[in-house]
């Protein structure tokens, strides 16, 4: 929990190294705040609650409304933001279809790929490729250190490993910047 709080402070702190515009914060402060409690509750539950994800929805429509009325540029960033959360929705639909993974990962993701949108298009397109990855060595690590490992029907949480790899994602764009 400290590590994904440490983890979303630092999401804000590339946000400001970024110069990021302005209303890509609105989404952003909003995930920073419920962030760490959505991963503990993903890691003890194995769920997202609703009352905490989609009013993200709304803090990227804030974002998103004031880009557009922020000037020429905001428009780009918008679409680029739409492009990314529907890519998002696309990719993780399928996999919440296919029973990898939950709705409330599916909407958490989007959420992210909402967010990451307004800042930075590499940052959208790494954060998945992170966040799986490194889910994937952590459910390997729990395999190989646990006498029981992970059998057929146990399961990891993907929410934390979702924020950890949007992120990830945003401060490598943040150094890249």
């Amino acid at each position: 929990m400290a590590l994904v709080a440490a983890l979303v402070a630092a999401l804000v702190a590339a946000l400001v190294w970024m110069r990021a515009p302005a209303p890509a914060f609105v989404p952003w402060t909003y995930l920073a705040a419920v962030g760490p409690v959505l991963a503990h509750i993903d890691v003890r539950e194995h769920r997202l609650p609703n009352r905490l994800v989609l009013p993200g929805f709304g803090a990227w429509a804030i974002g998103a409304a004031w880009m557009l009325l922020a000037g020429p540029d905001g428009g780009g960033a918008v679409v680029r933001s739409l492009l990314s959360g529907s890519a998002y929705a696309l990719l993780l639909g399928a996999l919440a279809w296919f029973g990898g993974m939950g709705g409330g990962d599916l909407k958490l993701g989007t959420l992210l790929g909402l967010a990451l949108g307004l800042v930075s298009a590499p940052a959208a397109v790494l954060a998945l490729p992170l966040a799986f990855g490194s889910g994937a060595l952590a459910a390997a690590a729990a395999m190989a250190g646990s006498p029981k490992g992970l059998r057929r029907g146990r399961s990891i949480a993907i929410g934390p490993w979702l924020l950890l790899g949007a992120a990830v994602a945003l401060g490598a764009a943040a150094v890249r910047s």
